[in-house]
């Protein structure tokens, strides 16, 4: 049986001969209902509470195993990177070498070449 409060009723009952009997009366039935009600709820509150913080606990540890897998993988992609840059940077520079090593040569052998075609042309005139 739900309660209904009449509030009509409630005024009539303390202005008249009961008085604050009435209201005591009133506030015991409410307070019984209010009882009735929590009793009902409150286990089914708890027990959905319980499944929430299960639930978040999960959610949580999931979470956490998926935060140290993505760590290892972005660290092992920063080592793999910072080594593909290390040996890119010293086949750069290896190239530089190579080609500044060429350039030498082929200069000195330019040189050469022309110096030896030049003393052969003046010594036929």
């Amino acid at each position: 049986m739900a309660y209904t409060l009449d509030l009509n009723k409630l005024i009539k009952d303390v202005r008249g001969p009961k008085g604050m009997a009435a209201v005591t009366e009133e506030i015991n039935k409410l307070k019984a209902e209010l009882e009735r009600v929590r009793s009902k709820v409150e286990p089914k509150v708890e027990q959905k509470l319980k499944q929430t913080q299960d639930r978040l606990a999960k959610l949580k540890k999931e979470l956490e195993g998926r935060q140290k897998t993505f760590e290892k993988e972005l660290q092992k992609t920063i080592v793999t990177v910072k080594k593909t840059a290390m040996d890119a940077e010293k086949r750069l520079e290896a190239a530089l070498k190579g080609k500044a090593a060429k350039a030498k040569t082929t200069a000195r052998k330019t040189s050469k070449k022309a110096a030896t075609s030049k003393k052969k042309t003046s010594k036929k005139a």
